[in-house]
Formats: structure tokens, C-alpha cells, sequence
């Protein structure tokens, strides 16, 4: 499998990760903060999971870390990005008085 699809295939799980918790917590806690809250909370757990595959590519034969650093960049920053426009737009909005 080229590694064009491999990112792109783990962007797509990463997306869809994304969704769930934005689901689980829409449906626990509301459509504001649940939202907004599952954003958060989706930032660490994705970065733990692209570092673990990271972790894994060293072990392989033939690692590269400039190839496989590059990989990892776009593979977190894609549903990382996605997840902080949802935290945006979701966020409890200050009221000025």
C-alpha cells in the first residue's frame, strides 16, 4: 500500500474518531459544550494514537525520520485542525456586559 494512501487512510480513521466523540458527547452533555468539549478531549487521545504509529515505524526496517516525521505532521495536523475549527465554532461565547 503506497504511503499516499496509508495517510490518507489514517486521516479518514482520525475523522472518524473525531465524529464519534463529537456524537457520544452531543448526545451526553449537549449540542454547545458537549461538542466543544469532545474537540478537546479528542486532541490527546489522536496524538496518542499517531505517536504510537509513529513508535512503530521506528522499529520497522528502513525508517526514516524524515519521511515517517513528515507523516506524522500531516496525519495529527489534518484532524487536529478539523477538531479546533469544531472547538471554535462550539466554544461558550463570553458575554460582554
Amino acid at each position: 500500500m503506497g504511503s499516499n494512501v496509508y495517510d490518507i487512510l489514517n486521516i479518514g480513521i482520525g475523522l472518524m474518531v473525531l465524529a464519534a466523540f463529537s456524537i457520544i458527547s452531543w448526545k451526553t452533555l449537549g449540542i454547545g459544550m458537549g461538542v466543544a468539549r469532545a474537540a478537546l478531549v479528542f486532541l490527546p487521545v489522536w496524538l496518542i494514537g499517531v505517536g504510537n504509529e509513529l513508535i512503530g515505524a521506528m522499529h520497522r526496517p528502513g525508517f526514516a525520520m524524515k519521511h515517517d516525521g513528515v507523516n506524522f505532521a500531516v496525519q495529527f495536523l489534518v484532524p487536529a485542525f478539523v477538531a479546533l475549527i469544531i472547538w471554535w465554532s462550539f466554544k461558550p461565547k463570553l458575554s460582554k456586559k
